[in-house]
């Protein structure tokens, strides 16, 4: 069983959020939302969404071993994150 920190959660579910919704669509309250947050909670990490986009291509994308690491996002990388990518 792996245990998540909560900057590792926001990633994760924000990363599912982006897939389903892509990137353009995502608002910050669809976001929080997914991450079991209030807004104020997520802006407390990440104040803006481009923030939070950047550090999950950072993350996910030049580290591609954590995404595997991840409990339910292998299909995720192969799909529309770099859909994502391209409408930024």
């Amino acid at each position: 069983m792996r245990i998540f920190t909560n900057m590792e959660k926001v990633l994760e579910k924000t990363l599912q959020v982006f897939t389903k919704m892509n990137y353009e669509k995502a608002t910050q309250v669809e976001i929080p939302k997914a991450c079991d947050l209030s807004k104020a909670g997520l802006v407390y990490y990440f104040p803006f969404k481009q923030n939070l986009f950047v550090v999950i291509v950072h993350k996910y994308v030049f580290h591609p071993q954590q995404l595997e690491k991840s409990s339910n996002l292998q299909q995720a990388r192969s799909q529309s994150l770099s859909t994502s990518i391209t409408a930024v």
